[in-house]
Parts: C-alpha cells; sequence; structure tokens
C-alpha cells in the first residue's frame, strides 16, 4: 500500500537521517490517526480505505488545530509541535 515519492540514492544513512527529522516534525496527532488506518487496512477493501481516508482528510483539514497550524506556516511561523526536534550542526 502507498506511493514512492522518493527513491533513496547515495549514503543511506543521510536519506534516511532526512525521513527520520521529517516524521519527528509531524503531526504527533497525525501520525496516530495514520498508524490506526493502517492497522484495519488490511481487512477492507480498497473503495472502503479510499472512503476513510477522505473523512479524515476532511476532519484534519476543518480540525482548529490544522487551521491555526496552516495560518501559522502561511505567516513565517512554525507549528506548535514542529519544534519537538533541536537543530544539531551535525545532522545533515
Amino acid at each position: 500500500m502507498g506511493l514512492v515519492d522518493e527513491v533513496a540514492e547515495g549514503p543511506i544513512d543521510a536519506w534516511t537521517a532526512r525521513l527520520v527529522r521529517r516524521l519527528l516534525r509531524a503531526s504527533p496527532d497525525a501520525i496516530a490517526e495514520f498508524k490506526l488506518s493502517l492497522a484495519g487496512a488490511e481487512a477492507t477493501q480498497f473503495a472502503e480505505r479510499k472512503a476513510l481516508a477522505l473523512e479524515v482528510s476532511e476532519r484534519w483539514l476543518t480540525s482548529e488545530v490544522v487551521r491555526n497550524a496552516l495560518r501559522d506556516f502561511s505567516s513565517g511561523l512554525a507549528p506548535r509541535w514542529f519544534n519537538k526536534l533541536p537543530e544539531r550542526e551535525d545532522r545533515p
């Protein structure tokens, strides 16, 4: 299940570190919701998964938390959860 949006080329450590940084900067609530959706994915038909994905997306995009995060981002700020990963000079 899923789409490939990037293929790792070159040193895998740098690619993995970048991916981990992206995951750590994601909304914890969004990651939890995604994990729940994966848990039942094998037992449902594609049409059901698609309908559920649309429902979850609509719920998230209309939530106050996401609206505030998008507003902050458009103003040049980071969402409240974004700064949980401290930047380090030795990190790629």
